[in-house]
């Protein structure tokens, strides 16, 4: 399976109402990039990067982040390393991907959801809902919709809880199309006849300024 990088600049929103929020101004997308089936994709300082699969679901990276990822064609599972920073998972509700991620120690399954992953090991669930293992622990926990996961840096365990509706506001990315010519374009991968994957422009979503 080969994916697309689109990079962008938007508003980025910290989890937690005690967190301040980041403004990235004048926000446009930038370049479409093509990478491999296995590769290590990073954000710069005001960079958003949606690496868009080819059912519409996706991941976004927050700026300054890195992750590490392997999607065989044959393969519907999609395994992810993050390296530095935060980033997104959106899977529709029909998805054939079971995006499996590595956090430090720790192991999320995520089918059918959208949540936030940090590298502190906070994680968040706007819908559906992600399966949580401690390696160091051997801790197990799912948390859905409207729920957050701590995983404590010294035993490992799992603290979860509900979070407010302030909390997911700020935590919760809003998107509407954007571009520099203030013409929507987006852009994924689709199947042709013949079956080779092919770059096609779509009318679609990409983060901007929250209003």
């Amino acid at each position: 399976m080969r994916v697309i990088i689109l990079l962008t600049c938007a508003v980025l929103f910290y989890p937690q109402s005690s967190r301040a929020f980041v403004q990235f101004n004048n926000p446009s997308e930038r370049s479409i990039q093509i990478v491999s089936d296995a590769d290590t994709v990073l954000s710069a300082d005001r960079e958003f990067v949606r690496i868009a699969l080819t059912d519409d679901s996706y991941l976004m990276l927050h700026p300054n982040s890195s992750i590490w990822f392997r999607a065989a064609q044959a393969n519907e599972v999609i395994d992810v390393q993050l390296l530095r920073g935060k980033f997104l998972i959106h899977t529709n509700k029909q998805s054939q991907f079971t995006i499996r991620v590595m956090v430090n120690e720790s192991l999320i399954n995520a089918e059918s959801a959208n949540a936030g992953i940090e590298k502190s090991g906070f994680y968040w669930v706007e819908d559906g809902q992600i399966r949580i293992e401690s390696l160091t622990s051997g801790s197990q926990t799912t948390i859905r919709k409207g729920m957050y996961a701590q995983i404590t840096n010294s035993s490992g365990e799992i603290i979860n809880g509900n979070l407010s509706a302030a909390d997911m506001q700020h935590l919760s990315l809003t998107y509407k199309p954007v571009s520099e010519a203030g013409t929507p374009k987006a852009y994924r991968l689709e199947s042709d006849q013949s079956g080779e994957l092919v770059l096609r422009e779509i009318s679609g979503l990409i983060p901007a300024v929250n209003e």
